[in-house]
């Protein structure tokens, strides 16, 4: 008894799947995946475009620049002059200088600068620049931007 194996082909080999077009899954993970980068980046540049952000960037940019003490804290000042023209009615605060001033920059930063900060703060158009040491400049800095903070914080 003879088998006829004439009829039969060689073995073929498995063709290797195809990577284009992928699967119905990938497609769902690539999506999730371009939400949340979108998420992130959206969240991101709302959070770099607040106020206090941009005014704690501007603190820091104002130390970077001025070396002398007095002259960081006229800056600065002015700084947190504009933010709380931001924060409050302009009315109530566009006018206040001097006493008034370094009242509200006390009350509003809840302890975050000493007393004698707020007051060269308020007073220091009418200093020279040579009247305090170059030491004291980390510590505005610092208080400077922990009453920043403040302000916001309590506006909440």
């Amino acid at each position: 008894m003879t088998i006829d194996l004439s009829g039969l082909r060689d073995i073929q080999a498995a063709v290797a799947p195809e990577w284009w077009p992928p699967a119905v899954g990938w497609w769902v993970l690539a999506g999730g995946i371009c939400v949340v980068i979108g998420i992130g980046v959206l969240s991101f540049v709302w959070w770099y475009r607040q106020p206090k952000q941009f005014a704690l960037r501007e603190l820091k940019q104002l130390y970077r620049t001025y070396e002398h003490p007095v002259v960081l804290a006229r800056q600065m000042s002015a700084l947190f002059k504009r933010v709380a023209l931001v924060l409050y009615p302009r009315e109530r605060t566009a006018k206040l200088a001097a006493e008034d001033w370094q009242a509200f920059l006390g009350q509003k930063t809840n302890g975050a600068l000493t007393q004698e900060q707020t007051k060269l703060l308020a007073f220091s158009t009418y200093l020279p620049d040579n009247t305090l040491t170059p030491d004291s400049r980390e510590a505005l800095y610092e208080a400077g931007r922990r009453g920043i903070i403040e302000m916001f914080r309590k506006k909440r």
